[in-house]
């Protein structure tokens, strides 16, 4: 091409250029972008995994002592009035 320095042509050229060197950049930059997303992204669901963790221990072991202190309760009926009806027959027999 026989373009001069002070060709028109020069106007067009150097945005084109300009606009093409940015246009080549956007997938680079998607990709950092994208990363940084997974990388915030599996951070936080860590985070979160731990916390629902913690709370579905404290919740599992809320619910084992209900469980537990309501057989407990049915035990010591049951017991009870086997006692009562031991010490009631013994002193029916006496």
């Amino acid at each position: 091409m026989d373009i001069r320095d002070s060709d028109a042509l020069w106007l067009i050229l150097i945005p084109f250029q300009y606009y093409t060197k940015v246009l080549q950049d956007i997938p680079k930059t998607i990709e950092i972008v994208s990363d940084e997303f997974n990388e915030n992204s599996r951070a936080a669901m860590q985070r979160h995994e731990q916390s629902i963790k913690s709370d579905l221990n404290s919740a599992v072991a809320a619910a084992g002592q209900g469980v537990a202190s309501t057989i407990l309760r049915r035990k010591m009926r049951t017991w009870s009035a086997i006692s009562i009806a031991v010490f009631a027959l013994g002193r029916v027999v006496s």
